[in-house]
């Protein structure tokens, strides 16, 4: 195989996508629900040469199902073996028989794996499904073509998945290169991603893990094969690289030859630049240990295989840079907060405190008084600091008892709007982190929106665990009330606390009406399962709920 360099941009074999491997696959590519029906969600056109069915007649059964096309005799070991590879997270390969619609009995090979959903249970199968001359190991080279086909699709869909289920950029592009493994044989792969003038190597594999670990940066200036490669954005082939030709020459220049000695699995080289919008990310590099082992083929698949990557790259910057946003958001939250609370706070107490000495020596009981606010807001300054701790070092939400936590609260909604709040908390075991977590959020949206439109004189709020496990928490308040079918829009405070305790499954009821106050309720049930839990609080202003509204969530 000849060294590529000088080829014009028309003459470069075109990126083998995924659309492109569909339609030239010899076989059936296919994505189905994990049932007994094989109800298929997907299909190729493939499925008319392979079952006389059109995709429309198979997809969701609109003409018969997949499972009714597979011989009696096989289909229930079909359907174990499917489920052993998919309970074990394997990929699965089965031959059986199938009856097309001219009624014609033929062999099949199915090659897939499981797709887990949402939930991390396998919502579907997604594999390829080709013809075999029959249930036999041998194959003709028709055959061996039509696997290696099918293999490197079900790389290139295994590639996709990943990119959209993982987030983390070095472990993701690892997992690319075992990918590609399994559709093509190499020694040594890397992905380089370019950082100004350099190209950095951040995942790598091959047969001596110590040395493809070491960082390696490759500068342009001393790489002009590499840059070539980058600037031509195409892939970029060197059939032996202790050739003579111009190109392997140049490739030696940059890297050195005493490295390459130190290396004997890079003999045949690929580099292909990723591309994004036109813009150069980095460089996909595969390696083998003997000359002129790449074709036009393995080209293909792996200008398909650095367009997934390069996808990989960019989801990452664009995850970088939104936490990089969020941590600002955060902070300037904080700062506000600092402000709005804190230092308004401070500020009343530093007022109190200029005016004690002249107040208490002309009426002692007037500075008693005074004394009285200026404990109450120091002591509401420091909750409130403590809270925005919390909100820093998160893990202190679910380290801190959440009786200390309500008080924490408590202290700061009295420093800040002089409102009497009083806890009263029975000695609730530790719960869950989510279920902590998701109680003080309620607890804390419920006081603010006490504070912001309640108009109250005195909060309650009750912390209490019954003998059965289940766990309550009310928020009751004395003020104007309201009617919770004339919320108006705009206000998300009742929807995230319904949110919250549907997260946990907790029940969330809040009761209200015009005058009579509010009382928020959350029920969390323990480990007893259900939320349909009513808790009625003996002596806890019942008449508050007569004549009200309640909305139960």
């Amino acid at each position: 195989m000849r060294d590529r360099s000088q080829e014009r941009a028309g003459d470069a074999p075109p990126p083998l996508s995924l659309a492109a491997l569909l339609d030239n696959l010899p076989g059936m590519a296919y994505r189905c629900r994990n049932d007994l029906s094989r109800t298929m969600e997907f299909v190729s056109e493939g499925a008319v040469a392979l079952t006389g069915y059109q995709p429309a007649d198979l997809v969701g059964q609109r003409a018969v199902s997949y499972a009714t096309l597979i011989h009696p005799a096989d289909r229930d070991r079909v359907w174990r073996e499917l489920q052993t590879a998919v309970r074990r997270q394997e990929r699965f390969q089965v031959t059986y028989r199938i009856h097309t619609a001219t009624g014609e009995e033929k062999w099949v090979c199915e090659r897939g794996c499981g797709m887990p959903g949402p939930g991390g249970a396998v919502a579907a199968i997604e594999g390829v499904i080709t013809a075999t001359a029959g249930d036999s190991r041998a194959a003709h080279p028709g055959e061996e073509r039509a696997a290696a086909n099918a293999r490197e699709l079900v790389t290139l869909l295994e590639i996709a998945r990943n990119v959209v289920a993982t987030v983390d950029l070095e472990p993701l592009l690892g997992l690319i290169l075992d990918e590609v493994r399994t559709a093509m044989d190499y020694h040594g792969a890397g992905i380089l991603i370019l950082e100004g003038e350099e190209l950095v190597q951040v995942a790598s594999r091959g047969p001596d893990p110590d040395r493809m670990a070491e960082g390696i940066r490759l500068r342009l200036a001393d790489a002009p094969v590499v840059r070539q490669a980058l600037q031509g954005r195409e892939p970029l082939v060197i059939g032996d690289v202790w050739g003579d030709s111009q190109i392997a020459r140049g490739y030696r220049l940059g890297v050195s030859e005493a490295w390459l000695r130190a290396r004997p699995y890079v003999r045949s080289w690929v580099g292909v630049p990723l591309q994004f919008r036109g813009r150069t990310l980095g460089l996909l590099v595969i390696t083998y240990g003997e000359p002129n082992h790449f074709t036009d083929h393995h080209v293909r698949l792996l200008a398909a295989v650095a367009a997934q990557a390069t996808v990989a790259i960019e989801n990452a910057r664009l995850v970088a840079a939104a936490r990089e946003a969020a941590v600002l958001d955060e902070r300037q939250r904080i700062a506000r907060d600092l402000h709005d609370a804190v230092t308004q706070t401070l500020f009343s107490a530093s007022l109190v405190g200029d005016v004690l000495p002249v107040l208490w020596a002309r009426n002692p009981q007037r500075g008693a008084e005074a004394l009285e606010d200026l404990r109450v807001l120091t002591r509401g300054a420091l909750a409130e600091m403590r809270t925005l701790l919390f909100e820093l070092r998160p893990t202190a939400l679910s380290e801190t008892p959440l009786a200390e936590l309500l008080r924490h609260l408590a202290d700061a909604v009295t420093g800040r709007s002089r409102l009497p709040v009083t806890v009263t908390a029975q000695d609730v075991p530790p719960l869950p982190t989510d279920v902590q977590i998701a109680f003080y959020r309620i607890a804390q949206e419920a006081l603010n929106n006490v504070v912001k439109y309640a108009q109250a004189g005195q909060v309650d709020v009750r912390l209490r665990r019954t003998p059965d496990g289940t766990v309550s928490l009310r928020v009751h308040d004395d003020g104007r009330g309201f009617n919770p079918d004339d919320i108006p829009a705009g206000h998300f405070g009742m929807q995230t606390m319904r949110e919250r305790a549907t997260g946990i499954g907790a029940a969330l009821t809040i009761t209200s009406a015009p005058g009579r106050g509010t009382d928020v309720l959350v029920v969390w049930p323990g480990d007893h399962g259900g939320t349909d839990v009513l808790v009625v609080w003996p002596g806890d202003h019942g008449g508050a709920a007569r004549d009200s509204e309640t909305e139960e969530v």
